[in-house]
């Protein structure tokens, strides 16, 4: 949660064996938003609009990577499924709506930038290429090609209509994947850099790299219009009738649940596990199992309450010895106080 946008004043990008670097004139930004809480605020109240106008939106919209399918049911204050197949949408109940506007100019340091989901595969590439980012970095983000894919309000009846997904919702709420807003992002890393003093690289993942000719500005761009902001409703079934409502934090005190990838035979997560609990984290006994394809490429800890910033951290420098490259993602789902998720990496060829 490959899994963003930008906009900004100057920023530093040093590569190895470069000498004199001379800062961009700084994009005509929109605005300058101060906290990314801010920014996805602003895509929710658009998205909200676009959807529901003046009535209560009966969901929300949270920035996460296009994992799973719409229609996919999710465990309440997590970010995997309880059901990864039962309801998911045919692609004749999805609506699609072009938005040009929906996504504002983005300005901020690197450091809050991560929280926008730079991927952490992204960084570690870039970086074994010779190219450093400090926190305080300037980097922008636009986005293009802009709309939405969900499932309105007409199409629920069709889509709950089979018996496999009513039975899973049935009697109990649970969340499912109502849509995403897309577009083509074009992150900029705000100081030139020389071309001289680069690795050459044309693609990383489903980003191009663009370090332009001669001395420019690093750009990294979407190769097409990605699905990166999650539009998400509570569901349930009774008597008979479908009900979604705005997802809400469940009950509950706050756990650490464990993914790893359904090829993984190793031992690996009950290492894990096993090394939390000595650092007295308090985790789920049960190790969830999830498709190569779904699972990042290098271990995240994630966390969806900013007061569980710190404990993300420390659960990520408590693994780091298993997996040098962990890194901490912040999640804008609803989840009780204290509650992270750690994914392992995919298995090598997944």
């Amino acid at each position: 949660m490959k899994n963003r946008l930008l906009f900004a004043c100057p920023m530093f990008i040093t590569l190895t064996g470069c000498s004199t670097v001379v800062p961009p004139q700084p994009p005509n930004v929109e605005e300058t938003y101060k906290e990314v809480d801010k920014f996805y605020q602003q895509i929710s109240d658009r998205v909200k609009e676009k959807i529901v106008g003046s009535k209560a939106p009966d969901f929300i919209v949270i920035p996460a990577e296009a994992v799973w399918p719409i229609g996919t049911v999710l465990r309440p204050g997590t970010s995997f499924p309880a059901d990864a197949t039962a309801c998911v949408a045919d692609k004749n109940l999805v609506v699609s709506a072009s938005m040009p506007n929906l996504f504002p100019d983005y300005a901020n340091s690197y450091k809050k930038s991560l929280d926008l989901g730079i991927d952490n595969d992204l960084i570690k590439e870039l970086a074994d290429a010779g190219v450093s980012f400090k926190d305080d970095d300037a980097v922008t983000l636009k986005v293009a090609e802009s709309g939405l894919e969900l499932i309105d309000d007409s199409k629920y009846a069709t889509l709950t209509g089979s018996s496999t997904c009513r039975s899973i919702l049935s009697g109990k709420q649970l969340w499912i994947v109502r849509g995403y807003a897309i577009g083509k992002r074009t992150f900029s890393f705000g100081r030139t850099v020389d071309r001289t003093g680069k690795a050459q690289i044309a693609k990383i993942g489903s980003f191009k790299i663009d370090f332009g000719s001669g001395n420019s500005l690093l750009k990294v761009v979407d190769d097409q219009p990605a699905k990166f902001v999650q539009i998400i409703s509570a569901i349930t079934i009774e008597q008979n009738e479908t009900k979604r409502t705005l997802p809400s934090v469940p009950k509950g005190g706050g756990r650490i649940f464990v993914q790893k990838d359904r090829q993984d035979s190793s031992g690996t997560s009950q290492n894990v596990v096993a090394s939390l609990r000595a650092a007295n984290f308090k985790v789920e006994d049960n190790v969830e199992s999830i498709d190569s394809s779904k699972m990042p490429r290098l271990a995240q800890v994630r966390f969806f309450n900013e007061n569980d910033r710190d404990l993300a951290t420390q659960a990520a420098a408590q693994l780091k010895g298993q997996f040098p490259d962990i890194s901490i993602l912040k999640l804008r789902l609803p989840a009780p106080a204290g509650q992270l998720e750690v994914w392992l990496p995919r298995s090598v060829g997944g």
